[in-house]
């Protein structure tokens, strides 16, 4: 859902501009998209260190390899 909502700003920052008077209280500043690709960049990892490990075949020793290297990243 974040991704798509990052790949769509430039449509959602037109969409407020239509309907600006009625989001006034909602609309997102630019410390929130910031923000947004913050959290963006630090659930990456996890993500595709979820597609390498899920599955039934997957080994402690793959697993273990992974989280060390997520715990490298961070």
């Amino acid at each position: 859902m974040l991704l798509i909502l990052l790949k769509l700003k430039g449509m959602v920052e037109k969409y407020y501009k239509n309907y600006e008077n009625e989001l006034k209280e909602d609309l997102l500043s630019l410390t929130n998209w910031k923000k947004f690709r913050t959290i963006k960049d630090f659930l990456t990892p996890f993500s595709r260190a979820i597609l390498v490990i899920k599955g039934d075949s997957v080994s402690i020793d793959r697993t273990l390899f992974i989280i060390n290297i997520l715990i490298k990243v961070f």
